[in-house]
């Protein structure tokens, strides 16, 4: 069940701002202070270490790890520049190693085949589907149940899966998938969702899909 004192207040998500450093080939994400720099090394010295990586930075263990294309773009919310120099750069540099052969054919394919899986999501912001939900929600005119029945969304009782469309709209926390123990809220979506939520009334003001 939803918590009773969830209520209907947009959650405080921190501000997110999105820097391309075009020349470095670099996506740097400032998220609520913490910045994150991620890269893509030319020229690698073996096989095993082509890919993207996030820097955390600061002091630490473990403050430099693998990201795929697809986890760029979703820390970076799908920002326009982002993505063209994601993209290009991982595109380029496929090209340039997959003419050493070898196992640095394999490596670049894999890398290719990041860059069409992300292509392939097309990922949505989920803030505006947020704002039109809440705005319907205080007028009356919709509820978690509600939505979840217009989706077909329901647990295995039979009733109305209402936390998922929360979990889904990023108005509760959710598990982290990537990081055991730790919680986040949903700010992309699967253009499938996104249309599903459309067809089933909730159409923001913006145009987003």
């Amino acid at each position: 069940m939803l918590r009773e004192d969830l209520g209907l207040e947009l959650p405080e998500l921190p501000e997110i701002d999105v820097q391309v450093l075009e020349d470095e080939k670099v996506v740097e994400v400032v998220e609520g202070g913490q910045v994150t720099r991620f890269s893509l090394d030319e020229d690698p010295r073996e096989p095993g270490l082509l890919g993207w990586t996030a820097d955390t930075g600061g002091e630490g263990p473990a403050l430099e790890y693998p990201v795929t294309v697809s986890q760029v773009l979703e820390a970076a919310i799908r920002d326009w520049e982002a993505e063209l120099v994601v993209f290009e750069h991982s595109t380029a540099v496929a090209e340039k190693v997959r003419a050493r052969g070898g196992r640095w054919r394999t490596a670049a394919r894999a890398l290719a085949d990041q860059v069409g899986t992300a292509r392939a999501l097309r990922l949505v912001p989920v803030r505006p589907f947020q704002e039109r939900f809440v705005q319907l929600a205080r007028r009356g005119q919709i509820s978690y149940g509600e939505l979840a029945v217009r989706l077909g969304w329901f647990k295995p009782d039979g009733r109305p899966d209402g936390c998922r469309v929360a979990r889904r709209l990023g108005l509760v926390d959710q598990a982290d998938s990537k990081h055991p123990g730790e919680s986040k809220v949903n700010r992309t979506m699967s253009y499938a969702t996104a249309e599903a939520l459309w067809t089933a009334g909730l159409k923001p003001d913006t145009n987003v899909i």
